[in-house]
């Protein structure tokens, strides 16, 4: 007994990427997904589509579903068409994902034009396609500098108070010319969180005015009474705020208000977050959420395009939303894309597809909401579903490089003055300063590219 427990305390698998490959098989069967899925063909694609329930509910989405954050900015209304149209006619994906601030960077002049675009596009499908597309869209959390979102958010900017839940969504509601909501989610808190490659939660900026978990309940409430909306879900959430909703709508008889999904950014970069807290919440055991994995691809830093400053497209949304996405191509994140770009080339892959095909595999990701800007780059997307799921091979040097970079995106650096702001305050969706996120911003992530 005494050998087998030295054995044990030394074996280098009990604390390396081994010991998650070992549990593999049994995380999946814990998650439940492949019992409640079913597949429809796809051309081009091995096992075709996997359909899978949001969790507690009777709707069946597709495990891709199409981001909608460029519509109406870098991607115009005829692009977004077929985009549309592929996904839905060729690509088996009944599941969309909107918000009503998109496109990204928001502005005055075209906030709400991604919903119209959807909106507009379902008009020419008629009622057939709307029962058979589930449509997840958001409102804005906190933001004291988003002023141009709702009627009401002109002076106070966008809260999620009763009166501001309820004008969004009858917003919303007109722009998609829909009756109902499939899966309403909060795009971010109402309370302070750090977000958005933030290093620590600083206490001193907590708010006393935040929305209570009671209130919002409450406001969605009377949405779902109303067929208004259907479901409810959360958005780049915390494994406190996600318990607080579900403890509360158990304490106000409102269980049907339990979230159903949390939509956080989850990818090789982006893990620990999640896999330290967030897992726990999502287990079925526990308060059984879904993922909606969102920026899969890091903003597509981890395809490796973004390792040669020169070959940066001065329309990306690395040039165009500075603030938001520096925080893949700062050094931690930069060193990290290099192992996994060198661990691509010993497969012999290129390093999109594979990073797709590692969150495509995940067995708590009930779906994965990718943005293409083309036809070709959708169509990509979906074909490196026969990439998933990844050897154990691969699997274990993933984990080994995630050992040694397991949060990348995080932390300031090499900070300039954090006194100052160096970028538009309507570029960061949050509403943030910059010691809410990484302060040097604008001004390397310039001299870089």
């Amino acid at each position: 007994m005494i050998i087998i427990l030295l054995v044990l305390l030394h074996a280098p698998w009990i604390v390396d990427g081994i010991s998650i490959l070992k549990c593999q098989k049994n995380f999946r069967r814990a998650f439940c997904l492949n019992a409640n899925e079913h597949s429809i063909p796809v051309e081009g694609v091995e096992e075709g589509m996997k359909m899978r329930y949001l969790p507690n509910t009777e709707v069946k989405v597709s495990e891709l579903c199409l981001g909608t954050m460029m519509f109406g900015d870098q991607i115009k209304k005829t692009a977004a068409f077929e985009l549309l149209d592929i996904a839905t006619k060729e690509c088996g994906i009944n599941f969309v994902d909107t918000s009503e601030i998109y496109p990204m960077p928001s502005t005055p002049e075209t906030v709400g034009h991604s919903e119209l675009i959807i909106g507009e596009w379902l008009k020419q499908h008629g009622k057939t396609k709307r029962s058979e597309l589930v449509i997840s869209t958001k409102i804005c959390g906190f933001s004291n500098e988003i002023t141009w979102c709702r009627k009401s958010s002109n002076e106070e900017g966008t809260r999620l108070t009763s009166d501001q839940i309820t004008e969004a969504v009858n917003a919303q509601l007109k722009r998609l010319g829909t009756d109902y909501i499939d899966v309403l989610q909060f795009n971010w808190p109402d309370r302070y969180v750090p977000l958005y490659g933030a290093p620590e939660y600083l206490h001193e900026l907590e708010r006393e005015d935040a929305a209570s978990f009671q209130s919002q309940l409450e406001a969605v409430d009377s949405l779902v009474k109303a067929g208004k909306v259907r479901h409810f879900g959360l958005s780049n959430e915390t494994p406190y705020g996600a318990t607080s909703f579900m403890l509360t709508a158990e304490a106000l008889g409102l269980s049907h208000l339990k979230p159903v999904t949390v939509q956080n950014a989850y990818n090789l970069l982006e893990r620990n977050d999640f896999e330290s807290g967030m897992l726990e919440v999502c287990s079925p055991r526990n308060g059984n959420l879904g993922l909606l994995a969102y920026s899969p691809l890091a903003g597509g830093a981890l395809t490796g395009k973004y390792l040669r400053s020169d070959a940066v497209d001065m329309n990306s949304r690395m040039r165009q939303f500075v603030g938001y996405m520096y925080r893949y191509i700062a050094p931690p994140a930069t060193a990290a894309i290099r192992e996994y770009q060198a661990l691509a080339d010993y497969l012999s892959l290129p390093l999109g597809p594979l990073a797709l095909a590692f969150v495509y595999s995940r067995p708590f990701v009930t779906s994965t909401i990718i943005g293409a800007t083309t036809p070709q780059q959708l169509r990509d997307n979906v074909m490196a579903l026969n990439l998933a799921p990844l050897s154990d091979d691969a699997l274990l040097r993933i984990n080994e490089i995630y050992q040694k970079h397991r949060d990348p995106s995080k932390g300031a650096f090499e900070v300039i003055d954090p006194n100052l702001e160096y970028i538009d305050p309507s570029k960061l969706p949050w509403g943030a300063k910059d010691q809410d996120v990484d302060p040097e911003l604008d001004i390397i992530i310039n001299q870089r590219l």
